[in-house]
């Protein structure tokens, strides 16, 4: 089960002037991951919010294809109905992957990112050695998304930190 976190960003006009607000709207429940079913998904939570998306002047995904993609993406169906609301490529999407893409041009770092992910899929492809593991360890190791490098980060920092323990088991 998949979960979109919908935050709105939108400007309150008062007697002191202009104010930026962000609202976290909630998580919305993915069923399906293409372009159209999670543009549909955003259309009803917007209308179950009573939020009008002709005065929508901007929209943000990450720079996966089902979101950013140029014909299907959402931001190419949101764009269809709403011309004015621009797409801007997440900067922390776009930062994670130029972290990944800067990796994999290291032979070095591609061999020791292949080893530590081995090193999870070891132990958690069996039970008994999770079992085994869990009780030597503080927390559990992780594994990592090709796709995140913070999961990379989450894995390495949960190996370094207990190196010890589980070269000891």
């Amino acid at each position: 089960e998949e979960q979109m976190s919908q935050v709105i960003r939108y400007v309150v006009v008062n007697e002191n002037g202009c104010e930026i607000v962000e609202s976290f709207l909630g998580f919305l429940q993915v069923f399906k991951k293409t372009g159209e079913a999670i543009t549909e998904d955003i259309l009803r939570s917007l209308s179950n919010h009573s939020i009008d998306l002709s005065y929508c002047r901007g929209q943000s995904y990450d720079n996966g294809a089902n979101m950013a993609g140029k014909w299907k993406g959402v931001q190419a169906r949101i764009s269809s109905i709403n011309s004015l609301a621009r797409f801007i490529p997440c900067t922390a999407h776009s930062l994670n992957l130029v972290g990944l893409y800067a990796a994999k041009c290291s032979p070095e770092l591609e061999k020791f990112f292949g080893i530590v992910q081995k090193l999870f899929n070891f132990f958690s492809s069996s039970t008994q050695r999770w079992d085994i593991l869990k009780e030597h360890l503080k927390f559990s190791l992780k594994g990592y998304s090709t796709t995140r490098w913070s999961a990379k980060q989450r894995a390495v920092n949960s190996l370094y930190l207990q190196l010890g323990q589980v070269i000891h088991v």
